[in-house]
């Protein structure tokens, strides 16, 4: 036996990631194995292009593929039409796992559930009742924030103004940079808004992201819960963080 290879939760729908699907590959090539065995047609591949590609290269270097499941040597005559079909079956398995995970968020955000990074999101905590829960010290850090660069401050101004206090950044770093201070500028849900869907991916296979600019794409929640700009800081906040991203522009 040549080894055991497997890529431990990585998607089969791309080889891109799989490192021992590929070092398999490469020892096929070198002759080092004449035979796969594999538990089924889905867990060699979910892209039904690669899978033809990858039984058809290995084929015509004398390599059979074992499927278990399916009973089925790649070897054998009519294996490929069988394969396709297989293999087609467990894309579209792929993608409808991928369509209903962006539904279930979808519909989640459409019920006011909203996804917070509590490690990188300055002036919150997580509650006893799972909701944010205001962390008073952390707001004064963010109205200071926007309260300077109202006033003219620039973002790396801000940012040396906040290192040399000592305040500590959302991931508890000492030194504090023109970016973190612009991602709290920017951030919506310090005005009490939620803005869901800020990036998509474009091809369930390809895994490849794209962020999203047209408004309809996008799902705005109201949420009552983010009150902490407009109960610490003050009531006209929305129009100082709307004013912030005016000047952003």
């Amino acid at each position: 036996m040549a080894g055991i290879y497997a890529d431990k939760g990585i998607s089969g729908t791309s080889t891109k990631n799989r490192v021992a699907f590929t070092k398999m590959i490469r020892d096929c090539k070198k002759g080092k194995i004449d035979r796969i065995i594999t538990k089924s047609i889905s867990r060699f591949a979910r892209n039904t292009v690669d899978c033809l590609k990858y039984v058809r290269m290995l084929k015509e270097i004398n390599v059979d593929i074992f499927f278990e499941e399916q009973g089925l040597h790649s070897t054998d005559p009519g294996a490929e039409f069988y394969i396709t079909i297989y293999g087609s079956i467990a894309q579209s398995e792929s993608e409808n796992i991928s369509a209903n995970v962006r539904w279930g968020k979808e519909q989640a955000a459409k019920d006011g559930k909203v996804a917070f990074s509590y490690g990188r999101f300055l002036g919150y905590r997580k509650g006893a009742d799972g909701q944010p829960e205001i962390i008073p010290e952390e707001a004064v850090t963010v109205k200071i924030i926007y309260d300077r660069y109202l006033k003219g401050d620039s973002l790396k101004v801000i940012a040396d103004y906040l290192t040399s206090q000592k305040i500590p950044t959302p991931m508890k770093k000492e030194t504090w940079t023109s970016c973190t201070v612009r991602s709290i500028l920017s951030n919506e849900k310090y005005m009490g808004d939620a803005l869901i869907n800020k990036r998509y991916t474009v091809d369930f296979l390809s895994k490849k992201v794209k962020k999203i600019t047209v408004k309809d794409r996008n799902i705005m929640l109201k949420t009552i819960i983010l009150q902490l700009l407009t109960e610490t800081l003050s009531t006209g906040f929305r129009k100082n963080w709307q004013d912030v991203q005016a000047n952003e522009k």
